[in-house]
């Protein structure tokens, strides 16, 4: 072990470390030692193994670090850093080859850290081990190799802020978040920054994660999947708020075939958009006053019980919605607040258990340029509104008045035929049910015939996989 010395690489100069000795009289530095590139073309090279207690830094005026990592014999090349990397404003560090483990902390300042070639292990890019990882104003590109937050019994912390990029994944590499064991967190922060992800993003997997993104952070999956607690005892957490913005391809909350990890989405202030959401037994999503959400397609309930979507205002907006898909499952959707918008259809109960509470302070829209009509569906206290408009309450507080297009059925419950459209009510105690038809479906509520080839109009973007029931053991 090399202790307390400084090497200072300036111009193109290049320190090499091998684990035959020949060229270091070791292969590790300690806590006090320091490399510090401040040349143009400098060059740290390593053969084997190569552990650092201390500092690599890039300094400096456009000053340029390139780290090649090789096997060295038998020996495959690997880079252990448990002390800190710094790349600085302006400067460039670029890894390539071999494994990084451990990476400890590593600053991208202002500065450009780059992984390429092919990396393997563990670490391919791994935040573990209680360390930290903060992309300041900079660029950090993992594109090949898997990037980690958190692993195994140990914690991991990434920052991406000051308008800072971080660019991960590849054509078979994903992003995971995730830690596990006792006492250990996985924590992601995008803040007044852009990640970009060229691979699927996994927010716990086995362990714990979280993701948030705030400040007008952007997270940008493109055609892939953002996946919120993703196996067996799996729990994720994604928030966005103060502006943030998440778009991906597929958003799957406990996407787990077991349905045994859970998930929770919570929107306070921020965007969310998606082609296809799906939420199984243990996922929650929350959309606060000034959150929104689009999506393509929105599956509450889409297998087991537990399911939920809660709303106290902003807005929630999907093509065509389905709570409760599978037989067995239940979903709930309480609407404290905000708008729920379903443009062409709304399913309630496709084959499963379906709650719908739209509250006074919320409002329901359901409706479709096929039909040429726009339905607004609320429940003000104890009264439901069907129409194009809210009629006043003639009927006081605590009534149940049904209206549809704004013509008063009555205060109970009729059957009415107008037009070929057929609006069917039975009265439960406690409950308000009904199901409304026409010649396309809109609104459905319960079991209803057709609702196979319903579901296939809805999925006609792509495939959707319906796993069959399965409990946590």
């Amino acid at each position: 072990m090399l202790s307390g010395i400084t090497f200072d690489l300036v111009g193109n100069g290049t320190l090499a470390f091998s684990n035959d000795t020949t060229t270091a009289s070791t292969s590790e530095i300690d806590a006090l030692s320091v490399i510090d590139a401040t040349g143009t073309a400098t060059t740290l090279s390593l053969a084997g193994t190569f552990t650092s207690l201390g500092t690599i830094e890039v300094t400096g005026t456009q000053a340029s670090l390139a780290i090649p990592i090789t096997a060295d014999g038998a020996i495959p090349g690997s880079l252990i850093n448990q002390g800190q990397i710094i790349v600085d404003q302006g400067d460039t560090l670029t890894i390539s080859g071999g494994t990084v483990f451990d990476p400890g902390t590593i600053l991208v300042d202002g500065g450009i850290a780059t992984i390429t070639g092919t990396l393997a292990g563990p670490g391919n890019f791994g935040v573990g081990g209680s360390d930290t990882v903060v992309v300041n104003g900079g660029t950090l590109s993992d594109t090949i190799g898997y990037f980690g937050v958190g692993n195994a019994n140990g914690s991991g912390t990434l920052l991406v802020e000051g308008g800072g990029t971080l660019i991960t994944g590849g054509t078979t590499a994903f992003a995971d978040i995730n830690a596990t064991g006792s006492g250990h967190v996985a924590a992601a922060a995008v803040s007044g920054s852009t990640w970009i992800s060229n691979g699927q993003i996994i927010v716990g997997d086995t362990g714990s994660g979280f993701l948030d993104i705030n400040n007008f952070g952007r997270v940008n999956a493109g055609t892939n999947s953002v996946d919120i607690g993703n196996q067996t005892a799996g729990s994720g957490t994604l928030s966005l708020e103060s502006g943030g913005t998440l778009l991906a391809d597929d958003l799957s909350i406990d996407n787990d075939t077991s349905l045994c990890a859970s998930g929770t989405l919570t929107v306070t202030d921020g965007t969310v958009q998606v082609v296809v959401l799906t939420e199984n037994a243990n996922g929650v999503v929350n959309v606060g006053s000034d959150g929104s959400v689009s999506v393509n397609s929105a599956v509450i309930g889409a297998s087991g019980t537990g399911a939920a979507l809660t709303m106290t205002g902003g807005e929630f907006a999907a093509v065509g919605m389905i709570i409760a898909d599978d037989m067995f499952s239940t979903g709930t959707v309480t609407v404290y607040g905000g708008t729920l918008t379903s443009t062409e259809e709304l399913n309630i109960g496709g084959e499963g258990n379906g709650l719908l509470t739209v509250n006074s302070g919320g409002s329901l829209v359901a409706g479709g340029a096929r039909d040429q009509l726009l339905r607004e569906f609320s429940l003000l206290g104890q009264r439901l509104a069907v129409g194009q408009r809210r009629p006043r309450d003639r009927r006081g507080a605590g009534s149940r008045q049904l209206r549809h297009r704004g013509r008063d059925c009555g205060g109970g419950w009729h059957a009415r035929r107008d037009c070929d459209r057929h609006l069917r009510h039975r009265r439960i105690p406690g409950r308000h049910r009904f199901r409304y038809r026409q010649r396309r479906r809109v609104l459905h509520v319960g079991r209803a015939a057709g609702h196979r080839q319903r579901r296939q109009r809805l999925d006609a973007g792509g495939e959707r996989r319906h796993d069959d029931h399965h409990l946590c053991r």
